[in-house]
């Protein structure tokens, strides 16, 4: 069944990607003249990025639970992204997307139109940035795309590890796991891509607090899921917890733990915005609750929902990166991970 699913995304790409992204190595805003999409569909793909080399075709064994599906890169990546200023990008305000705030600099991906493209390689803020949605598991993620001082770019490598997305760097033709952001087979075996902060949200949210955001050039897609129908996960290493989206909605605030880590997840009011963030400040471990305004902790303290302290002598509480997936999804990937209130 995920076959057929997962070729019906193809099918959407080829049709999407008419009116989608490409064109520079640097970031680049769409002439207003020419609309609120990009033009030139799959054209402008620095050749020199492809790689033939595959260490399955070498030879090199898979791991338990992969199993081979398309070619590479079927599924087509945005190798170079262009951007609209917010009023241009034509996304009505419940358009999901993910998005990735750095020192003012604030980006919109949208995830409906991320089901049949997968991946975005961007610089964002001059960091190398990969920015991918696992359909299959509702997994949205940013990493850094720099791995030992070598900035890597991403292709769609059409197989399934655990039924999820597997990626493929051009630089060394080694085969990623996209939730796990691990090098699987190939030269880079064993090697981690750092997790970035982002969240996944609706556009008029993200718009909201973040006016001056720009937005992926990319028509208006329908996601195919909500935040409700997801879990937001955290992965530290050993541990792994999951709590869900719709549970945050009613409570605004979990206090939990991530291994010996005490975090909060937090869901703002009305809105599909959340946040992580470490609850220790330093000087203890503080209980966190909504008074319908702002975040107190037990100890009197009062915090914004993005854990920045209101009163700006307190300690901020430092976020932590995290991704959404499907509960199910999270069991398999993580076996041994707590799923809150389960």
């Amino acid at each position: 069944m995920k076959s057929i699913i997962r070729s019906a995304y193809i099918v959407g790409g080829l049709l999407i990607g008419l009116t989608a992204c490409a064109t520079s190595s640097t970031t680049q805003h769409q002439d207003p003249n020419l609309g609120p999409f990009h033009p030139e569909g799959f054209e402008g793909v620095d050749e020199t990025l492809q790689t033939e080399f595959d260490p399955l075709l070498a030879g090199v064994p898979a791991p338990e639970g992969y199993r081979t599906s398309l070619d590479r890169d079927a599924i087509f990546p945005v190798y170079q992204p262009v951007f609209n200023e917010a009023p241009l990008a034509g996304w009505p305000a419940d358009e999901l997307i993910i998005g990735v705030e750095r020192n003012g600099d604030a980006r919109a991906y949208p995830v409906g139109f991320l089901r049949s493209r997968e991946i975005v390689n961007d610089v964002h803020d001059g960091q190398p940035t990969l920015i991918t949605w696992c359909p299959l598991c509702g997994t949205g993620m940013v990493h850094s795309r720099e791995v030992n001082g070598e900035v890597l770019s991403f292709g769609n490598q059409g197989d399934l590890h655990n039924n999820a997305m597997t990626l493929f760097d051009h630089e060394t033709g080694t085969i990623w796991s996209q939730p796990f952001g691990s090098a699987l087979i190939g030269e880079l075996e064993g090697l981690e891509l750092e997790l970035q902060q982002s969240t996944l949200t609706t556009w008029g949210a993200w718009k909201q607090e973040f006016p001056d955001s720009i937005a992926l050039a990319a028509p208006s897609v329908n996601a195919g899921t909500t935040i409700d129908n997801l879990h937001i996960v955290v992965d530290l290493g050993e541990d792994q917890t999951a709590v869900s989206a719709k549970d945050l909605e009613d409570q605004v605030v979990i206090n939990t733990s991530v291994g010996e880590t005490q975090v909060a997840f937090i869901r703002e009011p009305g809105l599909e915005t959340w946040h992580v963030v470490n609850r220790d400040t330093g000087s203890g471990v503080v209980e966190l609750s909504w008074n319908g305004e702002v975040l107190v902790g037990d100890n009197g303290i009062e915090w914004a929902l993005n854990g920045v302290a209101i009163d700006r002598n307190n300690p901020t509480l430092a976020p932590i990166a995290a991704f959404t997936q499907f509960v199910d999804d999270f069991k398999v990937f993580f076996p041994t991970g707590t799923v809150v209130g389960e």
